[in-house]
C-alpha cells in the first residue's frame, strides 16, 4: 500500500493503495493481547493496523493529490488507529473535533481523547488538555492547578511550549510562586527547542539585564532567531 501510494510517475496508484492500506487497517485485531506498548520517546512507532489506519486518515485530510479530502472519512480512520493503540492519532482526533474539522465541533469530545493520549503518556495530548483547563474549556470552568499539573507532565518529555508555559507561569507568578532563577532555567531549555516565545523572552532578559549580566550580542542573537520564526515583538526589538 504504501509502494503503491508513495512511488513516482506512472508508478503511483493512490487507489490501488487505498485497496491494500485497507485490508492492513482492518485487519483482525484483539486488544488484549495485540495491543502495542506505547513508548512517548517513539510515540509514531506502532503495529502495520495502526500505521495503516493514520495513513489513511492523512490521504482523506486531503495530502495525497488523486484522492478525493474528505475529512469525515479521515476521522474515522483516525478513530481505527486509537482503538488500535496509536496514541498520537487519539490526539490528532481531539483536534478535528475541537476544530470542528469532518464534522460539528465537539469540545467535550476532543476533551475525551485529549485526556486519552495525555494519560497514557503523548506529550502533545498533554499540552492540549492542559490548555483546555487553563482557558476553562472543561465542566467547571478555568482550573489552573490541573492545567499546570498537565503542563508538568509534558515539560516532563520535553514538549517546548509546555516548557514555556511553565517558565512564564514562574516567572509573572501565575498558579505557582514566583521563582525567576527557574523560570529563565525553563526559558532557556524551551528556547533551545524551538519555542520562539521563548527565544523572546531570553533575549529580553538579556537585554534587560535581569537575572543574567547585560549582553546585547545575545540578546541581538535571541531576538533575530524568535524574529525568523515570525514573532512581531522579537521582529520589533530587533529593529
Amino acid at each position: 500500500g504504501k509502494i503503491y501510494l508513495f512511488a513516482l510517475g506512472e508508478k503511483s496508484d493512490p487507489n490501488e493503495a487505498l485497496v491494500w492500506l485497507k485490508r492492513a487497517a482492518n485487519a483482525k485485531f484483539k486488544p488484549a493481547s495485540n495491543m502495542p506498548q506505547f513508548d512517548p520517546k517513539e510515540p509514531h512507532r506502532n503495529t502495520a493496523i495502526g500505521e495503516a489506519a493514520v495513513i489513511l486518515a492523512n490521504v482523506y485530510l486531503g495530502s495525497i493529490k488523486g484522492v478525493a479530502a474528505d475529512p469525515k472519512e479521515a476521522r474515522k480512520w483516525f478513530d481505527r488507529a486509537r482503538y488500535v493503540g496509536h496514541v498520537p492519532a487519539a490526539k490528532i482526533l481531539g483536534d478535528l473535533y475541537y476544530f470542528g474539522v469532518g464534522g460539528p465541533r465537539d469540545t467535550k469530545r476532543a476533551f475525551t481523547y485529549y485526556k486519552e493520549a495525555a494519560t497514557l503518556g503523548y506529550a502533545p495530548g498533554q499540552f492540549a488538555l492542559a490548555q483546555m483547563y487553563a482557558n476553562g474549556e472543561v465542566i467547571g470552568g478555568p482550573n489552573l492547578k490541573q492545567a499546570l499539573a498537565w503542563y508538568e507532565q509534558a515539560a516532563k518529555l520535553e514538549h517546548p511550549g509546555a516548557i514555556f508555559v511553565l517558565a512564564r507561569a514562574y516567572d509573572l507568578g501565575e498558579g505557582a510562586p514566583a521563582n525567576p532563577q527557574r523560570a529563565i532555567s525553563l526559558y532557556k531549555t524551551a528556547a533551545l527547542q524551538g519555542n520562539i516565545d521563548a527565544q523572546a523572552a531570553l533575549a529580553t532578559y538579556f537585554y534587560e539585564g535581569r537575572l543574567v549580566p547585560k549582553d546585547d550580542a545575545t540578546a541581538r542573537q535571541w531576538f533575530q532567531t524568535a524574529a525568523i520564526g515570525g514573532d512581531a515583538d522579537a521582529m520589533f526589538n530587533l529593529g
